[in-house]
């Protein structure tokens, strides 16, 4: 009997760095519902991203109209979900994205990132993940 495959999720939640990674990302996730549920439908739905560092909740919305929109509610906004400052912040959409050029995209990436990458490499027992996350890594580290 043949085992079902994983997907590239499972694999990755077993090593510690990456896990880290995934529980961040879906605690994003989990404040981006809340935070739409707390908005008008209009508004909610140009909300495409959001991020919590230390008291500030970083908002990103998919145009910079729905951005300055976002500022005028902002400081309500921010007693209601207990944060001490909102940034709204400009996200292009996945379509605005693919026209974009490489230089843009690579700005994104960081050293930390490629750092937590190679640490999770050897922490599996399949040499073709390790070697994929190897690529990865190398991929997303910055070029200076």
């Amino acid at each position: 009997m043949k085992k079902e495959p994983k997907s590239l999720r499972q694999i990755l939640r077993k090593a510690p760095s990456i896990k880290k990674l995934l529980q961040e990302a879906d605690a994003d996730h989990n404040r981006l519902i809340q935070l739409r549920q707390m908005l008008p439908a209009e508004l909610a739905s140009h909300c495409v991203n959001v991020h919590q560092q230390k008291g500030t909740m970083i908002i990103y919305l998919n145009s910079p109209a729905w951005a300055s929109r976002m500022r005028l509610i902002s400081k309500k906004l921010a007693e209601k979900l207990e944060v001490r400052y909102i940034s709204c912040k400009v996200q292009a959409s996945r379509t605005q994205q693919k026209i974009t050029t490489r230089t843009t995209s690579a700005a994104r990436h960081s050293d930390r990132a490629a750092d937590l990458i190679e640490s999770s490499i050897g922490q599996s027992s399949d040499p073709e993940l390790d070697a994929i996350l190897k690529r990865l890594a190398q991929a997303v580290r910055p070029k200076h």
